[in-house]
């Protein structure tokens, strides 16, 4: 993908997977794998350019990561009930 972009691009990226926040930008700097946005070059303000996107995708984008989110609340929601069935059955219920 990292052909794709280049110095001076607007991007989008979410600063977690598991959450809807997003960020915007504009690439300064390429380097290998790797990106730094809005003139901050130090070592810890790049980004890997498999976590950017073109500013374009961004509805898919937070369609995705809201996607993402429910599914996360879901498998948590999943996780209780696997609890609740070892308590019952710890309490001799079942």
């Amino acid at each position: 993908m990292s052909t794709i972009f280049k110095i001076g691009d607007s991007i989008i990226w979410p600063m977690s997977m598991d959450k809807t926040e997003i960020r915007k930008g504009t690439i300064s700097k390429l380097r290998g794998d790797l990106c730094w946005i809005d003139n901050l070059h130090k070592a810890e303000d790049c980004i890997y350019i498999a976590y950017i996107y073109p500013t374009r995708v961004k509805n898919e984008l937070l369609t995705i990561l809201k996607i993402r989110e429910q599914l996360t609340k879901d498998l948590k929601n999943s996780m209780k009930l696997i609890y609740e069935l070892n308590n019952k059955i710890s309490r001799g219920e079942l």
